[in-house]
């Protein structure tokens, strides 16, 4: 499975300079170095200031940084310090030799939206291709053994474990854990395409407004163009072993946090790897160190063309970027201050090696030129525009997941590779990062420092993963949120609950776990316990996480301080709906809240956790349906148990996807499944228990209309894409068969036997037309003579099907197809 996409920037670079001594910037073309997609790409810049959300001052500052300007030019302002390059101690190591000679010698045209400047531009090309083969030689004694990778019990590590990663692991973790906030999405990737399908009206909405109706409607941070840090071609720059590696500690190689960490195991990096790098013929995985050149050189003068390598290294300001085993001075220019945009010297007509190139935007141009006059009248280029804390994140592009001040946030069509652990459908909440408006006043900053150095997380039920920041450049972003969020709750917001002196603690606690019980409990964990199929933050840390002022606020009127948040209000219009607590006091309710998640070791897990506990861990669905993922002798290891308040039940095979046990009565005993060490299978309490794995033994589609034509192709296979539920807490069960999304939904009917309702939905509307479903139903299952739509069987089963079909039945099996069109759908019910 090899990445052959483009990184999703299609702009013309226009040219520009900059040299040490003297900036001069060109807008003229530039034959040679000028060509489709190679102006260096800055997220934040391309996504706020093409779209004009960043002043020209501010964008132009932030290119400062991303271009790592600073390094070489000096600033006054502490803000812009640059970014800097890759860590180099250990490069000979990590990078093919003939990757890293041909990106040296023209970095724009092998890695298209490099923000690393051409440091060679000035020099003719015999001379370059000497400098270039003298800083690979340096660079090639910057080697260091890859870290042995201890096992553990948690955390098994196969031998040679880059070898042997697998693609289609590492496609999927790719697309889920969070790589393509950031990067471009795989084309050929389609899991969760439906899912973003749910956004395709959003986008259509925002298609048909004006600017002004968008920023009306606060859809500007959806509205914005997200395009994506390309790669360029990985299989020509990394081994197996050493993309591996990187990928489990990105931050040891890239000290600034703009590539931050995801902490992979062993095992997940290596499946990641092998999908970036496609699949590649085993010699070619076990290779890890460079390629040796082929020309052998004696040691006297590759000793000499390593020292000169070295001294090239210092003369073309790498230094200034990059740190190598042995100390070696920047070489610095004019301060940015001190910078002439009219300075005569051009690069263009009298190159010099001690100049570099870019090839800017004309927008970048401009940007720059304002940025830097900016610092040069002591204007604060952020001015109104942004916080300290916006600037901090637009620099990291924490902006490609989260939303602050409507700035940013995951555009849609990339929404939809993210869902819960479990395919739960609970809203955005359930399967996006959280927004960070007024974060800083509602966390506490200690805890934003555990989350950004990756040591806590309340939310295991994402597929998206926080990645790990270890840097400078994020030091002092809690504390900054801290001071600006604080003030910006202060000035319009909900008074703060205050404790009643006359009830105690132990009052307060009792009062809190009532409350809990009656509601929270609902949605919530408490100390990783729950009701069954509850998803959501656990609370049991909330008081060490969550200021309190923010929390008495946020229980009073959720919406106010969450848009579209899915958290009901317990108290509207100020009203409890729990009067016969506290004697209904919404101060002292809030108040005894807290208590009690504060002392909840203590106090007690809430009532009904406790006799959920109690019951033998029995599960009775009541007002909805109870979902429990198991393990069933019927439905294996990917058992999805369903039980319904009718009382009638099924067992879901999610591994192939299909219907496997039905009955009636008591549901599941759910002890085994949550607290047994080896999950013994769960079994059915009810009675009229009936076997179905015989019964539709395989679903297919068949593409094209003539059945006799040898290009008719038959697909057989699905692939689980989880369930969602509806508003009354019934799954419907979703795959993907042949270019189609299937959807299956279980209901009881009023007789308490059971109706499915199978809805086949193509993925691109010219699919379908030529297209059948089919149903192969068990030999055992007969049709009836009266109805041929109706099969029975020995143990007392029957399947009817409502409508009309084309059927036909052979001693072997019943096959049964329907014309898919623009969309199918069928009901059957089970009797038994």
């Amino acid at each position: 499975m090899r990445r052959q996409w483009n990184g999703g920037m299609n702009r013309v670079a226009t040219a520009a300079q900059f040299f040490f001594f003297g900036l001069c910037i060109q807008w003229s073309s530039v034959e040679s170095a000028v060509a489709e997609n190679i102006e260096p790409f800055v997220a934040g810049f391309d996504r706020f200031a093409e779209s004009r959300r960043l002043p020209n001052e501010a964008a132009g500052k932030l290119l400062l940084t991303e271009l790592s300007c600073t390094a070489c030019h000096l600033s006054t302002e502490n803000d812009t310090a640059p970014k800097r390059g890759p860590d180099l101690k250990a490069v000979g190591s990590r990078v093919q030799v003939e990757w890293l000679k041909r990106f040296l010698a023209a970095p724009h045209d092998v890695k298209p939206g490099t923000t690393m400047p051409d440091v060679l531009h000035g020099l003719q090309t015999d001379e370059r291709g000497n400098v270039v083969e003298s800083i690979v030689a340096f660079l090639k004694t910057q080697t260091e053994p890859f870290a042995e990778i201890k096992a553990t019990g948690a955390n098994p590590v196969p031998h040679e474990f880059w070898i042997k990663g697998q693609s289609d692991v590492g496609q999927k973790l790719f697309h889920t854990i969070g790589c393509v906030a950031c990067h471009e999405p795989d084309p050929e990737y389609t899991e969760g395409q439906s899912a973003s399908g749910q956004d395709q009206s959003l986008l259509k909405l925002i298609e048909g407004l004006t600017s002004e109706e968008i920023e009306e409607l606060g859809l500007s941070h959806l509205a914005q163009t997200v395009n994506s840090v390309p790669f360029g071609k990985l299989d020509d720059k990394y081994s197996h072993q050493s993309l591996t590696y990187f990928l489990m500690d990105t931050l040891k190689v890239r000290p600034s946090g703009r590539m931050p960490s995801f902490d992979l195991k062993a095992t997940e990096a290596a499946d990641v790897a092998a999908y970036l790098l496609g699949d590649q013929p085993r010699e070619i995985r076990m290779k890890s160190l460079p390629e040796v050149e082929s020309v052998e050189l004696e040691d006297e003068k590759l000793q000499a063309q390593i020292e000169q390598g070295r001294e090239h290294f210092a003369q073309f300001g790498c230094a200034n970027c990059h740190h190598v085993k042995e100390v070696i001075e920047p070489r610095l220019g004019p301060a940015l201050t001190e910078l002439d945009f009219n300075a005569n010297e051009s690069c263009l007509n009298s190159p010099k090696s001690n100049e570099v190139f870019f090839p800017l935007s004309d927008r970048q141009v401009n940007a720059l030129r304002d940025g830097i006059q900016s610092e040069k009248e002591s204007q604060d280029a952020l001015s109104d525009t942004l916080t300290e804390a916006d600037w901090a994140m637009l620099q990291l592009n924490c902006f490609a997941c989260h939303e602050r001040n409507e700035l940013g946030g995951m555009g849609p069509s990339r929404r939809g590779f993210f869902e819960t652990v479990g395919n739960v459908d609970i809203g955005d909440e359930g399967k996006l990062p959280p927004p960070l408006t007024h974060v800083g006043a509602k966390l506490k900053t200690k805890w934003i420092e555990s989350v950004l150095n990756g040591e806590n997380s309340v939310r295991p039920y994402l597929t998206i993963q926080m990645p790990r920041f270890q840097s400078e450049a994020c030091a002092s972003l809690p504390k900054m949120l801290a001071s600006e969020d604080e003030l910006a709750q202060s000035e319009n917001s909900p008074e703060k609950g205050t404790d009643k002196p006359e009830f105690t603690a132990k009052q307060l606690q009792s009062a809190g776990r009532k409350l809990f019980n009656t509601g929270c409990v609902q949605c919530h964990p408490l100390q990783s316990e729950s009701l069954p199929s509850v998803v959501g933050v656990d609370l049991a840390s909330v008081t060490d996480r969550v200021h309190r002022d923010w929390f008495d606020k946020f229980i009073l009127n959720p919406i106010a301080l969450k848009k579209r948040t899915r958290m009901p209000s317990f108290f509207p219009n100020g009203v409890s709906s729990n009067q016969d607590i506290l004697q209904g006091d919404v101060e002292n309710q809030i108040a005894a809240l807290w208590a009690y998640l504060g002392n909840v070791d203590q106090a007690g897990l809430p009532e009904k956790i406790v006799v959920a506990r109690q019951q033998d861990f029995e599960l009775f669905p009541e007002d909805r349906p109870v979902i429990l993922r198991t393990f069933m002798e019927s439905a294996g290891t990917h058992a999805i148990a369903v039980g319904f308040p009718e009382n009638v039940h099924l067992a879901f095979d999610a591994e192939n996807v299909v219907l496997s046990e039905i009955w009636r009565g008591r549901f599941l005993d759910a002890h085994g499944t949550w607290f047994d060490r080896f999950t013994p299978p769960a079994v059915p309490l009810g009675q009229d228990r009936l076997n179905l794995s015989d019964a539709v033994s395989n679903v297919f589609v068949r593409k094209g209309s003539d059945r006799g034509d040898e290009r008719v192709e038959i697909e057989s296979k699905q692939r689980f894409l989880g369930y969602r539920l509806d508003e009354k807490g019934v799954p419907t069960f979703r795959s993907e068969l042949g270019g189609f999304v299937v959807e299956q939904r279980f209901e009881p009917t009023a007789q308490n036997e059971l109706k499915q309702v199978i809805q086949v939905k193509p993925r691109n509307v010219d699919d379908g037309l030529n297209d059948e479903f089919g149903i192969v139903l068990g030999p055992e299952l007969k049709p009836s003579t009266e109805n041929p739509l109706q099969y029975s069987n020995s143990d007392g089963l029957t399947v009817i099907f409502k409508g009309q079909a084309d059927g036909h039945s052979s001693e072997e099996r019943n096959v049964l197809t329907w014309p898919i069109g623009n969309q199918l759908s069928i009901e059957l019910e089970y009797h038994w």
